[in-house]
Parts: structure tokens; sequence; C-alpha cells
């Protein structure tokens, strides 16, 4: 009996759970495909380099996936206790009609162990499917053959989805349970006549809440653009907090703003937009905190988005530039041993799989550091990206050249007493050249060098995984010695066409790690294969990171907003009913209750958006050894998602409100 009403009562329900259950499949397909990306990555043939780089992902995604687990669970129970509230007068009849709260439970738990294993049902066969696309992405990532592409299910990504979301249901069915056992018959039987306060702000209130809040957010934006160079661990958290509090107080003060702005205009009384807007004032006024998370879960969701989908294409893009040799490493090792010599007796002749070579020297000596450079021209407090103690590296003049054409370079001349600095890296570009404008002498080796140029001349001369990764680096003439023990060797070079670079690279990885670790001849050797490993497992752990915590953010900020726009089309169905007798036809009301809920979803996106751009403005700074951020191709992939999942949301959200206000049922 009790699994019939309870099917029964699902069925005359099914648009009560439309929110509910598109929520529950969309977190299941989230989650499955997330869990399952490991398997994906089996029919790609990974070199043993990228097969950890594949665990490495997979475990942090597995810390990740708890973190959305508990995120999951509480949008579950918060939406349950949605439809416990709608269903209130249906239990209160039960338990006028003689039914026991422990019957009543019974069919809770029935329903909710229908509606779960349904949700599940769906959501694990959409993210099967899904799943299959997923392959495609995670072989561009890896940049792996697809042509032994098959279908895939994983077993290991499917056990841990149903254990996660049982445990979700079983703490959601004993929440629901424990709720209606609380409550009293009279509540249940007036719970639709207890519609939340409507809370009216006082124009002049809202005014200085208002002013307030703004001039707080712009301080807070003009900290992480203008004056981004003094944010430090000292104030970092002012200006979050002050983003936050500002946040809330414009939340707070908004709507009755915008009510006062329009009373007095024609738009307000044309319709039935009076009564639109003072609906949508109620709703933003009994829903500050609400909002205000949203707004910044969207805000913190589009930042990541960005950032990590512009840091996947800037690493992408300029490889090249950035890798213009296959291999760099020492020519002497620490026990004075040539490092060309060593790996003969491994069976690796780097003389005969190198084709064209270079070899330069560097100093790395304490006479000259960034304070001897720059503490005559900034103040202590601009000193923020680098210790002022550390240490420029220095070349002759002839080695820079002799490696200018394998980096790329154009080659320089210098006179006796000059110097010339080398770098690429945009910020210190700004403040080294701060040094040669106010003709910063320096002294070493006996020489008392001036700059040769106002600026700072662009270009590397050691393989990096981004293109603009030169810090600087000093470059003197040939007459100038280096302290022996703070000068070393280094050999450049590019592989002969018939070398195999990736097998040549883990061979030397092997030997190196295995064979020379912890001896005199252990020694720092870079190839270009190397790095762009190094590279795709970053771009992979980043991108799928972000997009996992994204989606899920996505889905919770616009699930929130759904369940509370619904509560009060709920609780305001008596306004409607009174509206339609008041002469409003259903096209009119119509009208009224879209504008209404998507105002009410479009505030806290707009609030994120405007948060976002000082954001990414802020990003792109911090991300500046990437390449900065490029948001041409990740807003057009995040807008189509958002598109998706918060579009989806409030089609459904204003299809459910309109049938709630016209529904005759008890």
């Amino acid at each position: 009996m009790f699994f019939k009403l309870a099917l029964r009562n699902i069925k005359r329900s099914l648009k009560d759970y439309a929110i509910y259950f598109f929520t529950l499949v969309l977190g299941v397909a989230i989650f499955y495909i997330f869990n399952a990306l490991d398997s994906q990555t089996v029919m790609l043939g990974l070199s043993d380099y990228m097969s950890e780089v594949v665990k490495l992902m997979t475990s942090v995604l597995a810390g990740v996936s708890v973190f959305v687990a508990f995120v999951l669970g509480f949008l579950i129970i918060y939406a349950s206790r949605f439809l416990i509230k709608r269903r209130s007068q249906e239990f209160g009849t039960y338990m006028t009609l003689g039914m026991g709260k422990r019957k009543i439970a019974m069919i809770i738990l029935l329903e909710t162990l229908l509606i779960g294993a349904v949700s599940l049902s769906v959501g694990l066969l959409i993210g099967v499917g899904l799943s299959q696309f997923t392959s495609t992405l995670v072989a561009g990532i890896f940049e792996a053959d697809m042509t032994q592409f098959h279908f895939v299910f994983s077993p290991e990504a499917c056990i841990k989805t149903l254990v996660y979301f049982a445990i979700i249901f079983t703490v959601v069915m004993l929440l629901d349970t424990v709720m209606v056992a609380r409550q009293r018959l009279i509540k249940l039987l007036q719970a639709k006549r207890m519609a939340e306060t409507v809370k009216v702000r006082k124009t002049s209130m809202a005014i200085v809440i208002f002013t307030l809040g703004i001039v707080m957010l712009g301080w807070a934006y003009w900290m992480v653009t203008l004056n981004s160079s003094k944010l430090d661990d000292s104030n970092i958290l002012w200006v979050l907090g002050a983003g936050a509090l500002g946040t809330t107080l414009f939340v707070w003060s908004v709507a009755t703003i915008i009510l006062k702005l329009l009373q007095n205009t024609k738009l307000y009384n044309r319709d039935v937009n009076a009564f639109t807007l003072r609906q949508f004032s109620s709703a933003v006024n009994t829903s500050v905190l609400a909002i205000t998370v949203i707004s910044l879960m969207l805000f913190v969701t589009i930042c990541v988005s960005v950032s990590a989908i512009s840091i996947h294409e800037s690493m992408t893009a300029k490889l090249d530039q950035a890798m213009p040799v296959d291999i760099e490493f020492p020519a002497t090792l620490a026990d004075e041993s040539e490092s060309v010599e060593v790996m003969k007796l491994y069976g690796i002749d780097l003389g005969a799989a190198i084709k064209e070579q270079a070899k330069y020297e560097v100093s790395y000596s304490d006479d000259l550091t960034y304070g001897d450079l720059l503490n005559g021209v900034m103040s202590p407090g601009e000193f923020t990206l680098f210790n002022t103690q550390g240490v420029i590296p220095m070349m002759h003049i002839g080695d820079y050249n002799a490696i200018a054409d394998l980096f790329h370079n154009e080659k320089i001349e210098l006179d006796n007493n000059e110097y010339i600095i080398v770098a690429n890296f945009q910020p210190m570009v700004e403040i080294l050249e701060k040094a040669l404008v106010a003709d910063v002498r320096i002294e070493f080796g006996g020489e008392v060098l001036h700059p040769a140029s106002a600026k700072v001349t662009d270009g590397m001369y050691q393989l990096s995984s981004t293109a603009n990764a030169n810090t600087g680096i000093v470059i003197v003439p040939d007459d100038i010695e280096f302290p022996e023990d703070d000068a070393f060797e280094y050999i450049v070079g590019n592989f002969k066409d018939n070398v195999d670079a990736n097998d040549l690279t883990d061979r030397i990885l092997k030997i190196r790690d295995q064979e020379l670790q912890n001896t005199a001849k252990y020694f720092m050797i870079e190839t270009k294969q190397n790095l762009l490993n190094s590279n795709i497992g970053l771009k992979a752990i980043v991108t799928f990171v972000a997009l996992y915590l994204g989606i899920i953010f996505l889905i919770a900020s616009a699930a929130l907003l759904a369940l509370k726009q619904l509560t009060e089309s709920s609780d305001n169905r008596a306004k409607y009913v009174i509206l339609q007798k008041l002469g409003a036809d259903s096209k009119m009301i119509n009208h009224a209750l879209a504008w209404q809920i998507g105002i009410f979803f479009a505030l806290p996106l707009v609030i994120a958006v405007v948060h976002s751009i000082f954001g990414i403005i802020f990003c792109d700074e911090v991300l500046e050894f990437f390449g900065g951020v490029k948001i041409g191709g990740a807003v057009v992939m995040i807008g189509g998602v958002f598109l998706a999942v918060y579009g989806g949301y409030f089609l459904i959200t204003y299809f459910a409100s309109k049938r709630m206000i016209r529904e005759r049922r008890v």
C-alpha cells in the first residue's frame, strides 16, 4: 500500500520534483564523468610519464569529489526541505484521516528511494554517454591518438557515484523523517498561510547602505587592479572582506533603490509592473544572504573557469618560442666530470644524438643582486615580486651571441664599459627598465659598467615551459672575469632528425633518477619533450579541476535561486489570485511572473559578472607568467555552459511557478 501511495504521489507531484530531479541528474552525471576520466585515458596509449600524470590527476579529482559531494548533499537536502514544505497540507490531511507520523515517514522514505533510484539511473546513463565525448577533450589535452577509440564504461566511477549518492540519500531520508516527526498537525494544515513577512526598507537607510556598499566595492576593485602591487598577506583578507561585505550591502539596498527610482516613471504604472517590481523587491529583501552567497559563488566560478581555460590556451600557444632547442644540460658535473662522458657509460651518446649545439657560461655571483640595481630607483614598499638579495645571473656577450641563433634572439653589441639586460617577463621588464633609465652603474670584477640602452632587450637563454619566463640576465663584456665558484657552463642543442626525442628523454631521466641519484654525478638536465610532458600534465590537472568545481558551483547557484523563487511563488499564490480577480488576464500574469523570475536570476549574475571583470584583470596580472588571461575562447565556452545550465534552471523555475499560481487543489 505504501509503495503504491508513494508512486502515486510522485506522479501527482511530478512537476514539483522537476528542479529536484534536474539537480540530481546533473549532479550524478557530472560526478560520474569526472571520476571516469582515468578510464577514458586507458585506450589512448599514453606514455609512462603521462600515465603517472593521469594517476596524479585522478588523485586530485578524488579529493575534489569529496568536496563536490558535500555541495551536492547540501543542495539535495535544501531541495528536499522545499518539497516537504510544499506538501505540508498534504501530510496534514493524512494525519487528519488517522495516518500516524511513522507511516507518513515511510511514504517519504519510499518516495525518496524511488526518486533517488530513477535520478541515479538517468544521471548515470547521461554521464556514461557524455563521458565518451570527454575522450576527445582528454586526447586533445594529452595530445594522444584517438584511433583506438572505443566505448568505455568505468565500473569504479559507477560504484563511487552509487556509494556517495547512497550516503547522501540516506542523510536526506533521515532528515526528512525527523522534520515531519517534529511537525504539529495545526502547523502542517496552516503551512501555506505562513508566508514570509514582506520586508520593506526605508529609502533613506537604503541610500546610505547602498553608498557604503559601493564605496567598499570600489576600494576592493581599486586594490586588485590599479593598486595590486600593494597587495600582500597583510591586506589581502581586508580586500576580500570588503568585497564580500560590499556585495552584501549592495544586495541589501539595491531592490529598494530600483523600486524608488522607477515609482515615478510611466514604466512603473504600466500593466502590472508595480506588482512585479514589489514582488521582486520583496524577494530580494528576504534573500539578501542567499543572493550574496550565490553572487560570490558565480564570481568564483567565472574567474576560476576563465583563468583555467586561459592557462590551457596560453600554455599551448607559443610553445615553439618557449622551447626553441631540444636539450639543455650542464657541461661539467659536481665531481668535475663531463656530463657527455658520464652518459656514455650508461649507453647514451649525447654527442651523436645532437646535430647542432652551443656552449655558454652563466655566473650567479653574490656581487650583483637586484638590490644593487634597484635600491636607488625603487622604494622598499615596491619590492613585492622578488627578494632584493636575490642574485641576477650574468653572461658574457660572446656566449650570448653564440646561442642567439638557437634561441632566435637578435645578436647584440657592447663597448668595454657597458652592460645590457635581457628579459621577456613583462612585470620584471618594467621594473628593470627603471634602473636602465636611471643610468644605474654596476661594479663587477674591478670594472664599472653603465647601461648601453635605456630599454631591456627581449630574449631568452634557457628552456622554459612558457614563452615569457626570462626574469632577467645581465650581459657583460667578454673581458669581465667571473668567480670560478659561481660560474657554470651549459650546453644547448637540437636532436638529429632520426632521434626519438620522447624515448631518449625517458632513458636520460631514468638513468639520472635511478642510477645517479644522491651522487656527485647527478645533474639537472632539461629537454623540450620533458617540458612538453610537464606542460600537458599541468594543463590537464588545472583544466579538469577548474571545470569540475566551476560546473558544480554553477549548478549549486542556479538550484538555490530556483528553489528560493519556487518558495516565493508557492507562498505568494494568493496574491496572484487577487491580481486575477482585479482584472489581470493570464498573459499579463505570466508576463509579470517571467519578469520577476528573470530579474531575480539576473541580479546575482550581473553582480558576479561585474566582480569578474575586475577579478580577471587581477588574474591577468597574476597569470602573466603563463602569458596572461586570454578571454576570447574562454568566454564563448563558459557562456555556452552558463546558458545551458542557468537557462535550464530559469525555464524550469518559470514553468513550475506558473503551474503553482494556477493550481486549484489543496
